[in-house]
């Protein structure tokens, strides 16, 4: 399972059909999303953008490591 966070819609699905092909993904667009996707399930892999509206990627993923 993926868990992808891209605030930029084409690219989140461009994404998505790259990585669809051999995972599940989850398309979330903000930090919290992101915090929310991962609390409910903890993925495989987290792809984030860095600049997101909300929480940066890199704050999220740091909250991530911390919590889990």
């Amino acid at each position: 399972r993926v868990v992808l966070a891209e605030d930029n819609a084409p690219m989140a699905q461009q994404l998505q059909a790259l990585l669809a092909c051999d995972h599940d993904v989850d398309v979330v667009a903000d930090g919290d999303a992101l915090i929310a996707a991962v609390d409910a399930r903890m993925p495989d892999i987290i792809i984030t953008d860095i600049a997101m509206p909300g929480s940066s990627g890199l704050a999220v993923v740091r909250s991530i490591l911390v919590a889990h």
